[in-house]
């Protein structure tokens, strides 16, 4: 059970510190930088995807170990 919580704190945390990234960058958009600001957009898509896929992750170890008990 400890696992399970704890991977929830680290996910949250991800979470929580990507969100901020993105309302970080989304303040500095302005018409004379949008094609730069679009490259760094998908490298956060790209963060934000690697987020997803260990969250994905997560929940089908601790499925699994439901599935064991």
């Amino acid at each position: 059970m400890r696992k399970t919580k704890k991977q929830n704190s680290l996910s949250n945390d991800h979470l929580t510190k990507f969100s901020q990234k993105i309302n970080s960058f989304a303040s500095t958009i302005t018409k004379e930088n949008v094609a730069e600001k679009k490259q760094q957009l998908q490298g956060l898509i790209s963060e934000f995807n690697h987020i997803v896929n260990e969250l994905i992750q997560a929940t089908q170890k601790v499925s699994q170990e439901k599935t064991k008990k």
